[in-house]
């Protein structure tokens, strides 16, 4: 049965509950707000052996402790959002073979708590051994690695990096076969609920991985990734190296790529960013924008137009419904 909006004074298809909900928000001309805008309060943090926790007005980070691997969603919605982690790292000959191989995903990583008084701040390290491809299990070497997260502290609509983490992975003391090898890095990335999100297969071009609600099809996370890194040579120079990304995107899982330069195998540090973060959603009364149009009539004041399926709005009054359309 069709559902229709319901008012505050529960006659369906009255819209004086409507009309008095805008008043109360501001009259008939509703403004244009972010679905994340905050008061810029809400921070908090918890941090044990076996968890770790943050969290600020528009984003919560959760971590795995024994190694580098994060689950971000908005506060507001606890079954939803993005994780990623490392996968591994890999020495490239010109053609493109594997050379050798380190994984990332391995247990035992030290963490390290680097908040400050702005940013809360993680960092994983740990040396890892370095394997020769070909199946013989020979250790050429180890390398070092540190992968650091970052969100701000606090964030309102007014800090527009507040709904984001910043990732940063470096990698030093690599145990180079040939100075003409690259390096390629390789990020596993899957929506944290399958019932509830699914990755979209991004345009040919695009560094940018896009989680999104399987109920609406609205962006709700993504991962960004820059297009350069930075590098020091072996005589101790600064140089910066292209960042080329690939990207085996599946639904439920997605595989990144990102390749490092051409002949890079002289580079004795590698310092590598990306970004997970929300997708900053327009609303109405903070409703967002996707789930229904908002239209001023000149005699009528207001009408909705809605989506598929029926929601209830949590605000009060809760009898306040919306119908988004379907049989």
């Amino acid at each position: 049965m069709r559902r229709v909006a319901r008012g505050i004074d529960g006659r369906p298809g009255s819209l004086r509950g409507a009309l008095r909900l805008a008043a109360l928000i501001g009259g008939l001309s509703l403004l244009l707000t972010s679905a994340t805008a905050g008061a810029g309060s809400g921070a908090s943090s918890s941090w044990s052996p076996t968890s770790l926790v943050w969290g600020n007005s528009l984003v919560t980070c959760n971590f795995t402790v024994e190694r580098p691997v994060i689950a971000m969603a908005s506060p507001a919605d606890q079954h939803s959002g993005v994780s990623a982690a490392m996968g591994t790292m890999t020495e490239l000959s010109p053609n493109g073979s594997g050379v050798a191989a380190a994984s990332l995903s391995v247990p035992g990583w030290s963490v390290l708590n680097l908040t400050n008084a702005t940013d809360f701040r993680v960092g994983y390290v740990a040396s890892l051994p370095v394997t020769a491809a070909g199946g013989t299990g020979a250790v050429l070497g180890n390398a070092s690695f540190r992968i650091e997260f970052a969100l701000e502290s606090y964030a309102s609509s007014s800090t527009p990096d507040g709904g984001s983490v910043g990732v940063t992975v470096n990698v030093s003391n690599w145990p180079w076969s040939a100075p003409v090898d690259r390096l390629a890095l390789t990020l596993p990335v899957w929506p944290t609920f399958a019932d509830a999100e699914h990755l979209i297969v991004p345009p040919t071009g695009t560094s940018t991985v896009t989680s999104a609600s399987n109920a609406t099809g609205a962006p709700r996370e993504y991962l960004a990734l820059d297009a350069s890194a930075n590098a020091t040579s072996a005589s101790g120079g600064s140089a910066i190296v292209a960042a080329a990304p690939q990207m085996s995107i599946r639904p439920e899982s997605g595989t990144v790529t990102v390749t490092f330069g051409s002949e890079a195998g002289t580079y004795r540090t590698l310092s590598y960013h990306a970004t997970l973060g929300l997708v900053r959603t327009p609303t109405v009364a903070g409703i967002p924008l996707y789930e229904y149009a908002l239209v001023a009539g000149a005699s009528s004041g207001l009408s909705v137009a809605v989506g598929a399926g029926v929601r209830r709005i949590r605000r009060s009054p809760p009898s306040l419904l919306y119908a988004e359309g379907g049989p």
